[in-house]
């Protein structure tokens, strides 16, 4: 009788729980890329979560009320730099870091289908001093002008994938960034070598790639993997951010 009650209260259990319309959504935010030495913690600026399809022109306040962003918190002053947002289950996202001392940082992503947490060092804001340095030492090796991201005129992608797997699913002539004026961009892709050393590579595999000078706005990549597989992500940008394409999985 015993184990039939029991049986019985679990079956119950399983029934009456519903998928949630709404998730808590929480992790460590780091001020700057993370690199694993002293990593310090976002604690001033906003974090805002929002949908793809947001005009960031739009009124801040009409947006939170039409719900199409929700801004992040930090909810407990023992626990600083770690943020948390309410946002509807599974829906896809951006995340737009603004903080001093670095360029608006804007990433892609999507809400859990249950309360949960990103991991540590998905989410940071791009530091200008080192930001500026790496880009424009990659310029110059590249032989491209860059433009400056202070002018508030354009906007630069830097993308990576998930994993070594992803990356040998991934050409360079298979990746497409098309900037907010409707216009395809070059595309900068890189093989990491055994010897730490990038090299550039249009076919596979691609760890590291590069869009720059892009015009701001609607900002769309598209990645094809090797089994003619696509993916599109969509990055809403204003003049003098940076796209942290980042994580990213490669579709067969």
């Amino acid at each position: 009788m015993s184990l039939l009650l029991t049986l019985s209260a679990c079956q119950f259990l399983v029934e009456i729980r519903e998928v949630p319309t709404d998730v808590e959504f929480g992790g460590v935010v780091y001020n700057g890329v993370v690199t694993g030495e002293d990593d310090e913690r976002l604690t001033e600026g906003t974090v805002d979560f929002m949908v793809p399809t947001v005009d960031l022109g739009e009124d801040r306040q009409a947006l939170i009320d039409n719900e199409k962003l929700w801004e992040a918190s930090q909810p407990y002053s023992s626990s600083p730099g770690y943020w948390e947002v309410t946002l509807p289950a599974e829906i896809e996202l951006v995340v737009r870091l603004e903080t001093e001392g670095s360029y608006p940082s804007v990433f892609a992503g999507e809400s859990p289908a249950w309360t949960g947490f990103w991991y540590a060092g998905v989410l940071f804001s791009w530091d200008r001093e080192y930001t500026a340095g790496f880009l424009e030492d990659l310029a110059d090796q590249l032989g491209v002008s860059l433009d400056d991201l202070d002018d508030g005129e354009s906007v630069h992608l830097w993308g990576v994938v998930r994993d070594d797997d992803e990356a040998q699913r991934l050409e360079g002539r298979h990746i497409t960034v098309t900037d907010g004026a409707g216009e395809e961009a070059q595309i900068h892709a890189f093989e990491l070598t055994e010897d730490g050393v990038l090299a550039e590579n249009l076919g596979a595999p691609v760890h590291y790639f590069f869009a720059l000078n892009l015009a701001p706005g609607d900002i769309q990549l598209r990645l094809e993997g090797s089994g003619g597989g696509t993916v599109t992500e969509h990055y809403p940008t204003l003049g003098g951010d940076m796209i942290g394409a980042w994580w990213l999985g490669v579709p067969l």
